[in-house]
């Protein structure tokens, strides 16, 4: 496992294959029970849960993540979505590259924002309103 974040309200992980193993790594979002409450009470379970079915909704667009499962703890105190990992750099990381100013590397990163605005876009025709463009 590689740690990525942790919060009072969940950890990030990216789960590596054992050594042999023909499966690709997998991206880990935990969430726990009562923590982080919106004033209406939703917590960061129903947050995931929420972030799942958008993801299952509109996995079809070109630039959206596969959903991947939703998983449950048995006595519902934790929860997990679990979908594939994408490796790379983010944005911030290759324009903070070595070779960031050079124009091969302008070329790559102006194709990346093209393609996250085109999604946004079909985000944007399915009613939808993107808040949160993080890496």
């Amino acid at each position: 496992m590689q740690i990525l974040q942790v919060s009072a309200k969940g950890t990030v992980l990216v789960g590596l294959p054992r050594k042999g193993a023909t499966r690709e790594p997998v991206l880990i979002k935990t969430a726990r029970r009562d923590a982080l409450c919106d004033p209406r009470g939703r917590d960061a379970i129903w947050a995931l849960q929420r972030e799942h079915q958008r993801l299952r909704q509109h996995e079809r667009l070109s630039g959206i993540p596969k959903a991947g499962a939703f998983l449950h703890n048995p006595d519902e105190t934790a929860a997990a979505l679990i979908r594939p990992y994408i490796n790379g750099p983010t944005l911030i990381e290759r324009w903070q590259a070595a070779d960031g100013n050079t124009s091969a590397c302008r070329a790559t990163l102006a194709n990346w924002h093209k393609q996250a605005a085109v999604t946004v876009e079909a985000l944007h025709a399915e009613a939808l309103i993107v808040l949160d463009l993080s890496p």
